[in-house]
C-alpha cells in the first residue's frame, strides 16, 4: 500500500536522528532521481546556451591552459572519487539501518555493514557517472555537430537528446539503486544483482515512476515548508539587526548576521539529512514489498495484496 510505505518512511526518518548522518553523506553523491533530474535540466540549458560543449571540446583553451588544466583535473576528479567512497559508505549503512530498524543492530552493526558490500557499490556508483556524463558528452558532440549542418534542426535535436539522454539516466539510477540493495540486503554478488535489478525495473518501471513523483511532490512541499520556517527565523534577527544598526553597533549586526547565516545553514543541512533518510526508506520498503513481501516489523501489510500502484 503506497500510503503505508510512506508511513513506515516517515516514521523511521522521524524517530531515528542517528540515521541523518548516514542520510547527510548520501547525499553528496548523484544517489537519489531528484538530483538526476536537476542536473538534466541544467545540463539541457547549458547545451542550449552551448557555452560547456564548447569550453569542453574548445581544444585551444585545452592547450593554452596546459600543466594548469591538468592538475585541477586530477584534483577535482580525486575529490569527486574521494565523495563518492564517503556517500557509497552512507548509502550502505543507511540501507542497512532501514532495514534493520526494530529488527535489531546497532550504530556499529551499521558501520561495517558500510564495509561489507563497499567495492561493488562503490564501482557501481563510479560507472554509473561515467556513463552519465558520457551520455552527455556524446550528445552535447553531436549537437554541436547538428547546428552547424542545419541549425533549423537543433531544436528538435535538442528535446530528442534531452529525453533519450533521461531515459538511459532513468535506467542508471534505478539499476544502480535496485542493484545496492540487492547486494545489501540479499547478499548478492554484483552480476547477479544487476540481472535481478534489471529484471525488478522492468517489472515494476511504471511503480518507480509513480514513486519517484511522489517523492518530488514530497519534495517541492518540504522544501516550501523550510522556506517558511527559514523566514520566521530571519524575522526575528532582523529587528534586532535593524536595532542595532540605528544605534550603530556594528560589530553586533554583523555578527547577529553570521548567527542567522548559520542557523538557516544548519537547519537545511538538517532538513537534508532528514529528507534524505526518508527518500531512502521509500524506496527500501518499496523494493522490499515488490521483491519479495514485508519482512520488517515496521511494515504489516504486503504492497500487492492491497492494492496496485
Amino acid at each position: 500500500m503506497l500510503k503505508q510505505i510512506f508511513k513506515n518512511s516517515w516514521q523511521t526518518a522521524a524517530y531515528n536522528p542517528l540515521f541523518w548522518i548516514f542520510g547527510f553523506f548520501a547525499t553528496i553523491f548523484l544517489g537519489n532521481e531528484m538530483t538526476i533530474l536537476i542536473n538534466q535540466a541544467n545540463s539541457t540549458l547549458n547545451l542550449v546556451n552551448n557555452v560547456y560543449i564548447k569550453n569542453l571540446f574548445s581544444f585551444k583553451e585545452g592547450l593554452a591552459g596546459g600543466a594548469n588544466h591538468v592538475f585541477i583535473g586530477v584534483l577535482m576528479y580525486s575529490i569527486l572519487i574521494i565523495l563518492i567512497a564517503i556517500s557509497t559508505f552512507a548509502q550502505i549503512s543507511l540501507i542497512s539501518s532501514i532495514n534493520k530498524k526494530g529488527g535489531g543492530g546497532s550504530f556499529k552493526n551499521y558501520l561495517q555493514d558500510g564495509l561489507s558490500c563497499f567495492w561493488p557499490i562503490f564501482l557501481l556508483n563510479v560507472i554509473g557517472l561515467l556513463i552519465i556524463n558520457l551520455i552527455f558528452v556524446v550528445m552535447g558532440s553531436f549537437l554541436i555537430h547538428i547546428t552547424s549542418v542545419n541549425s533549423k534542426l537543433f531544436t528538435l535535436f535538442v528535446f530528442l537528446g534531452t529525453l533519450i539522454s533521461f531515459l538511459i539516466n532513468f535506467i542508471i539510477i534505478f539499476l544502480t539503486k535496485f542493484a545496492s540493495f540487492q547486494l545489501v540486503l540479499e547478499k548478492d554478488r554484483l552480476i547477479l544483482s544487476l540481472k535481478k535489478s534489471l529484471i525488478f525495473l522492468g517489472k515494476n518501471w511504471k511503480d518507480c515512476l509513480l514513486i519517484m513523483a511522489c517523492i518530488l511532490g514530497f519534495s517541492f512541499v518540504f522544501g516550501l515548508f523550510f522556506l517558511f520556517i527559514s523566514m520566521g527565523t530571519i524575522l526575528p534577527f532582523s529587528i534586532l539587526g535593524v536595532v542595532a544598526y540605528y544605534f550603530g553597533w556594528g560589530t553586533f549586526f554583523y555578527g547577529l548576521l553570521m548567527v542567522n547565516f548559520c542557523l538557516i545553514m544548519l537547519m537545511l543541512l538538517v532538513a537534508i539529512s532528514f529528507f534524505t533518510v526518508f527518500q531512502y526508506s521509500a524506496w527500501v520498503y518499496f523494493f522490499k514489498n515488490k521483491n519479495k513481501g514485508c519482512q520488517t516489523p515496521c511494515c504489516h501489510r504486503s504492497f500487492d495484496n492491497k492494492t496496485n500502484l
